[in-house]
């Protein structure tokens, strides 16, 4: 009985995690296709080149650590 239980929950739980993943694709795709993201990133970029003397690129993970600066 427990396991039926469980091939239950599991296939509640895949289910899950399979429309997460859908939505998750729909966002990216989305991202990729957004000339508007694109144009925030190129913002990123050339503001932490400014700041950075120059230099070329930038880590993804840099955005959680961006905040506002006032000259």
């Amino acid at each position: 009985m427990e396991a039926l239980l469980l091939i239950c929950s599991l296939q509640e739980e895949v289910s899950s995690i399979k429309e997460s993943f859908a939505t998750l694709e729909v966002a990216s795709k989305e991202l990729r296709n957004s000339r508007l993201f694109l144009k925030l990133l190129e913002a990123v970029l050339k503001t932490g080149n400014s700041m950075n003397d120059g230099a070329q690129a930038f880590k993804l993970d840099t955005f959680g650590t961006l905040r506002c600066e006032r000259n």
